[in-house]
């Protein structure tokens, strides 16, 4: 393959020129400097095809992984879409100032709802119904856990609301919310349902509306790319 791969780097740089044979040459093309780095990147791994040499040097080989690359540049379709992801990126650095801001907002809110509320007593005897209290819960001999997810101060919530934009768990922290009854206190079961609504809404606007804002700009560049590519043809 690395033979084939040197036959179209001669054929392709003797018929366009290497570089100073004007805006066709070979090195002119992004997707041809490309396939001249895996050309590159092969031939120096021939010495240690055959497992010699030194171990650091024998990381060149791990460039063989970019031979399916190579593939890019032979299909249209794969082309425009890689080509439309990279002219996505000035829009997509827009829309993640938008997403940070839009769950720096609901973290503020989410702080001062739940700031210390998530709290709960772990106890050997789970049927303990006098433990309503972090001091009942010290007083059973029970330990009071601050869970990882919480929303103790901004930077956890941020980082709580960023789990729950994944969709990971984020049912789990939605009842932890409902259940929370207030600081110091130990969680009553359903203890306020109206705050599954600040996590509903958080997913419909932190998460789905966003993530389809992001879709959305891809879906656009690519629609223009392969009208460039059609009027090109």
């Amino acid at each position: 393959m690395t033979g084939v791969f040197i036959l179209e780097f001669l054929v392709k740089s003797t018929v366009y020129g290497f570089l100073c044979n004007g805006s066709r040459s070979y090195l002119r093309d992004a997707w041809n400097i490309m396939d001249f780095l895996i050309v590159c990147a092969s031939i120096a791994g021939l010495p240690f095809e055959a497992g010699s040499g030194a171990g650091a040097i024998k990381i060149i080989r791990v460039f063989r992984i970019l031979r399916p690359l190579r593939m890019l540049n032979k299909n249209p379709g794969m082309k425009t879409a890689i080509e439309s992801l990279i002219k996505s990126v000035p829009e997509i650095s827009n829309l993640l100032v938008v997403s940070v801001m839009v769950i720096l907002l609901f973290s503020i809110l989410g702080t001062n709802l739940f700031k210390g509320k998530f709290n709960y007593c772990h106890h050997e005897n789970t049927t303990e119904k006098r433990i309503q209290t972090i001091w009942d819960c010290f007083d059973c001999g029970g330990e009071w856990i601050n869970p990882g997810a919480n929303f103790d101060n901004v930077v956890t919530s941020f980082e709580t609301l960023f789990a729950v934009a994944t969709t990971e768990g984020w049912v789990e922290i939605m009842w932890r919310g409902t259940d929370a009854a207030g600081q110091n206190l130990q969680p009553i079961l359903d203890f306020n349902l109206w705050m599954t609504l600040y996590f509903i809404s958080y997913m419909i606007i932190g998460s789905l509306f966003i993530l389809n804002l992001f879709v959305g700009v891809v879906i656009t560049n690519f629609n223009i790319e392969k009208d460039k590519l059609f009027r090109n043809n």
